[in-house]
């Protein structure tokens, strides 16, 4: 669902009487449009998280220093498990070794959902930005 449709959808199932002029939520509504959107609920959890994955995403590849081989390795594996699910290509040749390697970590995450997947992703990628900084 596109997201402009997604938060109508959200306004007009969330709509209820309530106390006018406050700020309501992060979705930059008020309460005097006729919404109270509460805490949204899981959608919200969802989106926030996901937000807070794809900034981290972003954030944790300019760190000073670089990570070790296996933090990257477990960062590639939960972003390619959060983002397309188990893994879903064939197995690279013999001599593509940091192919394999990628692989491997990728397919070490096979049955973990996308939701666990993208929030051991946003703790292994904090840890990473606190060890090396920004």
């Amino acid at each position: 669902m596109a997201p402009l449709a997604e938060t109508k959808l959200l306004k007009i199932l969330m709509k209820i009487n309530h106390v006018v002029g406050q700020p309501c939520c992060e979705y930059s509504c008020t309460k005097q449009e006729g919404y109270l959107h509460l805490d949204h609920g899981a959608e919200s959890a969802d989106m926030s998280s996901k937000a807070e994955f794809e900034k981290l995403a972003e954030d944790v590849k300019n760190v000073k220093t670089r990570p070790t081989d296996q933090e990257l390795l477990d960062l590639y594996g939960l972003y390619k498990q959060a983002v397309v699910g188990d893994v879903n290509t064939d197995r690279p040749g013999m001599l593509d070794f940091k192919g394999k390697a990628k692989w491997d970590a990728w397919e070490s995450r096979k049955g973990m959902s996308k939701e666990d997947a993208m929030s051991a992703y946003i703790t292994l990628a904090k840890e990473v930005i606190g060890k090396y900084g920004l």
